[in-house]
């Protein structure tokens, strides 16, 4: 007996936009004989299944299940008990098959109607989770976004483009171009455009700074901050006072680092004040050295009324395996205002040279009734000298002294052929401390192959200054050229 199965209703269930659309199709149905006679009542095995094509084909989807029967009507919500896949989108044609029990599979195939093309609209819930626009500024429906004031709105595709091309426009007001040092094109709009000039000139005539920059962070950033791969990082010049200055209270006034085989940490020059001035409780002026030339650099244009460096207060200067602690080729002097005539005249001593590291020690004493004098040195005396000489000198009438016992726990005796005669002594000797026992005084010594060729004071050879082991090139700052930039 042929099975025959008549379709009376094929809906989708669409609720809200704001709900989870359940992706169910509810079907209804008769079964009958061959005859067309509604089955008899009771519980049937439907099979359903989805197919791409009208025939043949594997089906995208199938759901078994136990169904009642009553004079013939039965329905069912399919995808209820197996799910429709995500591949399942309901936007091609889909064609339902049917069997009952082992019967086979109803032919023709039933085409979905266009209710079931509905779960589709499942994307509309794409505007209730914000995947896109749900309102503009709270507005709603038909809204129109319009440019005033120079501005206008252009549309391309889904993009929008809001732009100040358009003319009526304020553009930036108040610009002045005085020194050509900003280059302001059509300041009143609608399109204004500010340019900075390279290298910037900022000119004043008041007490106050011409640039003036704050950094209030806490980390140890620089106020200022110059780099340059080949030349200077920053550059100060002035004619009559401070070419840079460097204030602060905890780190470095001035600090300047070359990294260079023959840079500059620090360069100052002016031709009647102070080149570099750095003040600070812990470093004033400070230059470092990747490796090899100059810290810090002061000229002074060989003129004699001026200072390459004057430091105002205790000055320590450290040595190293491979360098002097310091260095002179000039004289070594010292000078004060003139004891007879301090308003108007300087006293200037040069200081001894030697070829070792002497340490000198003298004073006057007095034999006994015995010609015996004992003469006490400082405790250290020993730990601190080797080799030492001796000379005695008579005052006050003639005699013979001598020594006689030589130092030793840090005293020596005098011997005077008579009694009550007093010597000028003085003794000497090298130094012989750690550092001179690990670093050995050498007086000839080679130049460095940098410097051969080279001269300490290359005018007194008649030499041009370039010439000059210290020699460093002058910053150049061109100010006709700054002008016309």
């Amino acid at each position: 007996m042929k099975t025959i199965y008549i379709p009376l209703l094929l809906v989708l269930l669409v609720p809200s936009l704001l709900a989870q659309i359940p992706h169910i199709i509810s079907y209804q149905g008769v079964l009958t004989d061959n005859a067309g006679n509604p089955k008899p009542d009771g519980d049937y095995n439907f099979t359903f299944s989805l197919y791409k094509t009208g025939t043949g084909g594997d089906a995208i989807w199938s759901e078994s299940k136990t169904l009642n029967v009553s004079k013939g009507l039965f329905s069912t919500s399919l995808g209820s008990q197996t799910p429709f896949a995500d591949t399942v989108k309901f936007d091609n044609p889909y064609w339902l098959g049917i069997k009952v029990g082992t019967d086979p599979e109803l032919s023709p195939r039933i085409a979905l109607t266009s209710s079931g093309y509905s779960l589709s609209s499942g994307t509309a819930l794409d505007v209730a989770d914000g995947k896109v626009v749900k309102s503009l500024n709270n507005l709603k429906d038909a809204v129109t976004l319009e440019g005033s004031g120079g501005t206008t709105i252009n549309t391309n595709g889904s993009t929008i483009t809001i732009s100040s091309s358009g003319t009526g426009g304020t553009g930036i007001q108040g610009v002045q171009n005085t020194n050509n040092t900003l280059d302001v094109i059509d300041p009143n709009g609608p399109t204004a455009t500010l340019n900075l000039k390279v290298p910037l000139t900022l000119t004043q005539s008041t007490t106050n700074p011409t640039f003036l920059s704050y950094n209030t962070g806490t980390n140890g950033g620089p106020g200022i901050q110059g780099i340059s791969p080949s030349g200077a990082g920053v550059i100060g010049e002035s004619s009559i006072w401070v070419g840079t200055y460097g204030e602060t209270n905890t780190f470095r006034g001035v600090w300047g680092k070359a990294t260079g085989t023959d840079g500059i940490g620090v360069y100052g020059e002016s031709s009647l004040g102070t080149g570099v001035r750095g003040i600070n409780s812990e470093y004033g002026a400070f230059g470092e050295l990747g490796r090899g030339y100059i810290g810090v650099y002061g000229s002074e244009n060989n003129n004699i009324n001026n200072w390459a460096g004057v430091f105002d207060g205790w000055v320590n200067v450290n040595g190293t395996l491979l360098a002097d602690a310091l260095s002179v080729s000039g004289d070594k002097e010292f000078k004060i205002d003139h004891p007879l005539d301090p308003a108007n005249e300087y006293l200037i001593h040069s200081c001894v040279e030697s070829s070792e590291r002497m340490n000198i020690y003298n004073g006057n004493i007095t034999t006994d009734g015995n010609g015996l004098a004992n003469v006490e040195l400082p405790t250290y005396f020993e730990a601190l000298n080797i080799e030492y000489r001796y000379q005695l000198t008579i005052i006050g009438q003639q005699a013979q002294s001598w020594i006689e016992n030589e130092i030793s726990n840090n005293h020596f005796t005098i011997k005077t052929d008579k009694p009550n005669v007093k010597v000028s002594w003085q003794v000497t000797g090298v130094r012989n401390d750690q550092y001179a026992k690990t670093h050995p005084f050498v007086v000839e010594q080679e130049k460095e192959e940098k410097d051969k060729g080279k001269y300490l004071r290359p005018e007194l050879f008649g030499q041009p200054e370039e010439m000059g082991i210290n020699y460093v090139k002058r910053p150049e700052i061109n100010q006709q050229k700054l002008k016309e930039n």
